[in-house]
């Protein structure tokens, strides 16, 4: 029975019930987001805080920078102010935040400006949104402000446009858990009015900013990215909530690119048509392909690495597909990600091919219904050199598959031959019947067509009378004769559709397998060193190579904390080195050192880079093996934070414990 479209991602809804749970025990963070200082975002967040005191709501001022505005400050009156704390730094007396005061006092609300704040010297974090994650985590509601030049994704982008690097930067992933984003919008025109009316900056101060991050041309450009990151919040929630309710037709609220591609040459053409086509209209896209069950040649996986690395560069998602059919995963996918716009290639074969096998552009077009689909020429054939090693190529796997078809119907004819007295026509029929099948299985789509069409003949020739000729007596055979064939091109096909399902499941519980099994070593793991260790030999198993884990030395070296194999990492270094420093992959098959011999990947948590994995690769990894690569040094990076935490909280708790002694030691002197 076919999956109701409209039901519900089982997957889906398991995830939301998880962040349900998890949310239940943590705060809700609401960052009042804008483009510029002075558009109004502490001032809102104010407003939206008299509103709840008024419905009897428990909110505190934890901090809050007025700047000497007084319409800000009067919206304080009447609030319940958290004292600051007090830091003595090289002779001057500063304010902060009081963290553990706000942790004390427990408030339904606390309010805390300027995220991207850095912390007086001896503070117990370093930055302000770190003080507000811990708030979260301890079931405080924290409202907080934000402007687009602190995130730290665009902090070059920021740069280039105001020629002045922020210094101050919160990382994405704290915008991202937020609960709610408000973004706090105003016009350029009428922020500068208000500069020039003091009421961002002094005077004197507002007539230099205005020369320099206060232009016109600036403020145009940061409230664009304001906006676009606000939309892309948005569109990331549209997409959680269309997963979560099962809804599976497409909505034109935003455009959304996809690429068919594979092994073809013409699929390079397509991933730049696409993103050319994504620059212009300013979109998301993605590059996807459909996984054959029976697997590829290596010159086919080679050129689809080729496309699916150059796809990658040029900023698209890629994403590996599996499905009954070509034409129904992409479908399947295209609408479960909101896709508007499927780029596909034109066909390059014949019209038979199209009758015999069916044709991918003609059932893309047919189930697209609202998506627009894109039919674009592909890159120049190969040449006629090219075509004929391929040809070569293709002759030689297939010939044991055309010969071996052929043994068997030989042997099949034989055996019949000789009991053809105790047999009847119908038991004659199901035996090629089975011979068909069993080639399909065995050898493939090419040879089961073969081994219809010999047992046809052989059936013709030794069991239809007149005998050893290909006449027939009787016409009613070549119903007979037709039905046969018919029966085993049917019998053929789904023969093979089943081999190639049956591969492909195979494929995946190898995958999900190894993970399950380096699942398992990690949470095992209860120090640093294990799991490392358990991530190493797991990695050098599945991927049968010397595989290092690389990690940072309190002198700022890097070092092999863990490898297998027993060989030399000193060629290694430089690639591992450079791969932690730059945060991307070095190596072989990257774009990146390409000449050596080994593959580094970094090891990324929350906020920085926790390590490198490396591994000997003669060439690219292929794109299959590079996934699950990637999906180790995910787990491998989970837990290795995992037991940095658990060791931070440890620390942290003896230090407490030691505190608490002192102080009882100091009241009993």
């Amino acid at each position: 029975m076919a999956a109701d479209p409209t039901r519900p991602d089982p997957d889906a809804l398991l995830a939301r019930l998880n962040a349900e749970e998890s949310r239940a025990r943590q705060g809700r963070l609401r960052v009042f987001f804008g483009f510029a200082p002075g558009v109004g975002k502490t001032f809102r967040m104010l407003q939206v805080a008299r509103t709840l005191v008024e419905e009897g709501s428990d909110v505190v001022v934890g901090v809050i920078e007025t700047h000497g505005r007084y319409d800000t400050a009067s919206l304080m009156l009447g609030l319940d102010l958290l004292p600051p704390r007090v830091v003595e730094y090289r002779g001057r007396r500063l304010t902060d935040f009081d963290l553990d005061a706000a942790l004390a006092r427990r408030p339904g609300v606390v309010l805390v400006d300027e995220l991207a704040h850095t912390n007086a010297p001896g503070s117990r974090h370093p930055k302000r949104w770190q003080d507000v994650i811990e708030l979260v985590e301890a079931g405080v509601d924290v409202f907080t402000t934000l402007n687009v030049q602190h995130v730290e994704s665009l902090n070059d982008v920021v740069a280039q446009i105001t020629g002045a690097r922020v210094r101050e930067t919160v990382p994405d992933e704290v915008l991202a858990r937020a609960d709610l984003v408000e973004l706090v919008d105003i016009s350029p025109e009428e922020l500068l009015e208000r500069l020039r009316e003091g009421r961002v900056y002094l005077r004197a101060e507002a007539a230099r900013a205005t020369q320099h991050f206060f232009r016109r041309g600036n403020l145009l450009a940061l409230r664009e990215l304001a906006l676009r990151r606000v939309a892309e919040r948005v569109d990331v929630d549209v997409q959680a909530w269309r997963a979560q309710e099962g809804v599976g037709a497409t909505w034109h609220t935003a455009e959304r690119i996809l690429v068919c591609v594979g092994p073809s040459p013409s699929s390079g053409r397509l991933v730049r048509a696409g993103r050319r086509m994504a620059a212009g209209m300013r979109a998301p896209w993605i590059a996807a392909w459909v996984e054959p069950a029976g697997g590829l040649s290596a010159a086919n996986e080679a050129r689809l690495d080729a496309h699916l690395a150059m796809a990658e560069a040029l900023g698209a998602e890629v994403a590996r597909l599996q499905g009954p059919s070509v034409p129904a995963a992409i479908l399947g996918y295209a609408r479960r990600r909101n896709v508007t716009r499927i780029v596909i290639g034109k066909a390059t074969h014949t019209r038979w091919r199209d009758l015999v096998r069916g044709s991918l552009l003609d059932e893309v077009v047919r189930g697209s219904g609202e998506i627009d689909v894109l039919v674009i020429t592909g890159d120049e054939a190969p040449s006629e050199a090219e075509a004929r090693r391929a040809t070569r190529e293709g002759s030689r796997s297939s010939a044991v598959g055309y010969v071996g078809a052929a043994a068997m119907v030989t042997l099949a004819t034989g055996v019949t031959w000789f009991a053809r007295a105790l047999l009847a026509a119908p038991d004659l029929v199901m035996i090629y019947l089975l011979v068909v099948a069993g080639v399909a299985m065995r050898f493939g789509r090419g040879p089961s067509l073969l081994a219809a069409g010999l047992s046809v003949v052989a059936y013709d020739v030794f069991f239809v009378p007149p005998y050893f000729t290909l006449a027939v007596a009787d016409g009613r055979h070549a119903l007979t004769f037709a039905m046969m064939f018919a029966a085993g091109l049917v019998l053929s096909s789904l023969t093979e559709r089943i081999r190639r399902q049956e591969q492909s499941a195979r494929d995946r519980e190898a995958r999900t397998a190894a993970l399950l099994a380096l699942s398992r070593d990690l949470g095992s793991g209860a120090s640093e060193r294990e799991v490392l260790t358990a991530l190493v030999e797991r990695a050098s198993q599945v991927f049968a190579t010397p595989v290092a884990a690389w990690m940072p030395t309190a002198e700022g070296g890097l070092v092999a904390a863990v490898t297998t194999g027993g060989g030399s990492t000193a060629e290694i270094e430089p690639v591992a080195r450079w791969c932690f420093e730059h945060g991307r992959p070095a190596g072989a098959g990257t774009d990146t050192l390409p000449g050596q011999s080994s593959l580094c990947v970094p090891m990324r948590g929350a906020t920085a880079v926790l390590g490198v994995l490396s591994m000997e690769q003669g060439g690219a990894l292929g794109h299959a093996r590079r996934d699950l690569l990637d999906a180790f040094v995910r787990q491998g990076s989970l837990a290795l934070e995992r037991v940095r935490l658990a060791e931070s909280a440890h620390a942290a708790s003896v230090r407490a414990c030691r505190d608490v002694e002192r102080s009882a030691e100091d009241r009993s002197v």
